[in-house]
């Protein structure tokens, strides 16, 4: 929790993502052989009753992911020193029952 509160400034990245990870995963158990925390697995994995899809097609994916999210709209935004605020409309009144 340290290391994601000491890094704010950071983007949010994939890199960034592994390195989380490896911090929350290298004193667990390993589940695979050759799985190493803060990297990609090169198995089928499953949690509980969910099952991941191809890893493969996953690992493929996180770039598209990273460019389709919000977070990548906002960062572009922040890169432009656009007012993030201006995409918020807030209201604190309830609304009216009909």
């Amino acid at each position: 929790m340290n290391f994601c509160l000491t890094n704010l400034e950071q983007p949010l990245t994939e890199e960034l993502i592994k390195q989380t990870q490896k911090i929350l995963t290298e004193n667990t158990i390993k589940f695979s052989k050759g799985y190493e925390p803060g990297e990609y697995t090169d198995t089928q994995m499953a949690a509980g009753d969910t099952v991941f899809g191809d890893y493969k097609v996953n690992i493929a994916r996180i770039t598209v992911f990273f460019a389709e999210t919000a977070i990548g709209r906002m960062q572009k935004e922040m890169d432009q020193k656009k007012n993030l605020t201006q995409n918020f409309n807030m209201s604190f009144k309830p609304r009216k029952k009909e």
